[in-house]
């Protein structure tokens, strides 16, 4: 699974803003959630990603390989299995 560190090194350079995760709702139900990032702030910024990490339904954050697996598999699936 990728790291708070990792997901911080891939997204340092786009800067600050808003973030959206994954997150899962029920039983076919998914939201994005939104989390503000300064990314001048490492420790902070690292810090934040693991907070929204650690939720029970925290699914990926965008340009992850859990991000890649859950569009492959749940999203395929529930068009095939509406």
């Amino acid at each position: 699974m990728t790291t708070a560190d990792e997901y911080y090194d891939l997204i340092k350079d786009i800067g600050s803003g808003q973030l959206f995760y994954l997150t899962h709702k029920g039983d076919n139900e998914y939201v994005f959630e939104g989390l503000i990032i300064n990314t001048s702030k490492r420790t902070e910024s690292i810090n934040r990603l693991k907070r929204a990490m650690m939720d029970p339904k925290f699914v990926a954050f965008p340009g992850t390989p859990e991000m890649n697996t859950f569009l492959e598999e749940d999203v395929a699936d529930s068009e095939i299995n509406p």
